[in-house]
């Protein structure tokens, strides 16, 4: 007898996956994000409207291109995937997520942030690649970098104009010592007497000569303006090198400093001239705050060190009057009658462009200590040296 039994299909079933369907569909017309099918063989399979208007090209065009037409690095295939991660099960995604450049149909590059996704489309293991113009992210972050950049030369030409009479010192000694073992010279030499003596009073002239030099180069180096770069730096020569700078002025307001530096310490990743600004903007108001007090114990305590993180650790005690009420990191604030209070907040700019925080709390006995953090280099670069 044949079987009488007839399917039955239930119409509001079909009801219903027609409107997810649909509204999936609008979801995958209207959405802001790029979307990319892409098959095993690295081609296109789909995209929606907005990769057609972002790369200016329409969907039929795109379709069977290779997505590297598109995105020339991108990384669509399986083997792409680093370890064997694209293994793609019923309950198993990898997400490989970046940053390339993609371009458009008029040969126009554009910064993308691209996510890649794996799934199972027809039967056949297929690739989603999400696609993100970061153009408008990209240029406010350069920006913002000019503007610390800015902001940062015109804060250390401050400080060299606070620091004239201080630096007057330092280029003045040498230069009179030069003057003064010339003229000695030049006495031997009317003389007659070309001995040991003209012989010490020119090593003397080069030695002087040489220490001027030195203090020239680093205030040029130090004012000059340009692209923020980082770089291997090693935070205790920094600290010597900044030391050296305000030298006078440790020495005219009579205070001792305890360098607690680790000579093993690693290699940080930083923009040198950004944290020497940091390290003399807080040196200097580290002795003005000294200097304030008229206390008989006046030192100043310098400390780098390295914890499990892959952090420096930076810190700088002195035993002044303490923190002033207020926020000291807010701009403008001052404690001063002619300051600008742009030192303390600049300084957590650039402390914080490198990926940590400036602190700074009361000390138990008196005075204050401020805080900071630098990256390490990483260990590859450090053993490729």
């Amino acid at each position: 007898m044949p079987d009488q039994t007839a399917s039955y299909t239930d119409p509001l079933s079909d009801l219903q996956l027609q409107e997810s369907e649909e509204h999936l569909r609008a979801i995958y017309n209207n959405v802001s994000e790029g979307i990319l099918t892409v098959d095993s063989r690295c081609c296109i399979l789909n995209c929606n409207p907005a990769i057609e208007q972002l790369f200016g090209y329409t969907g039929k065009q795109l379709r069977g291109q290779p997505v590297n037409y598109l995105i020339p690095h991108c990384k669509t295939k399986a083997v792409d995937y680093p370890a064997a991660k694209c293994q793609i099960t019923n309950n198993y995604q990898v997400t490989n997520h970046y940053q390339d450049t993609g371009i458009t149909s008029s040969g126009k590059s554009i910064p993308l942030e691209i996510t890649v996704t794996p799934i199972h489309l027809q039967g056949e293991s297929s690739l989603v690649v999400f696609v993100r113009d970061i153009s408008r992210r990209i240029e406010a972050e350069n920006t913002s970098r000019l503007r610390l950049q800015e902001m940062a030369h015109s804060g250390r030409l401050a400080s060299l104009g606070e620091m004239t009479s201080s630096l007057t010192h330092e280029l003045n000694q040498p230069l009179t010592a030069i003057l003064s073992y010339a003229q000695a010279c030049q006495r031997l030499l009317r003389k007659g007497k070309l001995d040991g003596q003209l012989d010490n009073a020119l090593t003397q002239i080069i030695e002087q000569t040489r220490r001027a030099s030195a203090v020239s180069n680093h205030l040029r180096r130090f004012i000059r303006k340009g692209d923020s770069e980082r770089s291997a730096v090693d935070i205790n020569h920094v600290m010597h090198d900044v030391l050296h700078l305000i030298y006078h002025e440790l020495k005219h307001h009579h205070i001792d400093v305890e360098l607690d530096i680790h000579k093993d310490i690693p290699m940080v990743l930083v923009d040198r001239l950004q944290i020497e600004q940091v390290v003399l903007n807080l040196l200097r108001n580290a002795v003005e705050a000294i200097a304030a007090t008229g206390q008989k114990r006046r030192e100043l305590n310098i400390r780098t060190f390295k914890e499990v993180n892959a952090f420096v650790q930076v810190e700088v005690e002195d035993t002044g009057g303490g923190l002033p009420a207020g926020d000291i990191f807010a701009k403008y604030y001052s404690t001063k009658s002619d300051g600008m209070g742009m030192g303390l907040p600049l300084c957590r700019k650039i402390i914080r462009a490198h990926g940590s925080d400036l602190t700074a709390k009361n000390n138990r006995i008196g005075g204050a200590t401020f805080h900071f953090q630098l990256p390490v280099e990483p260990i590859q670069s450090q053993s490729s040296r």
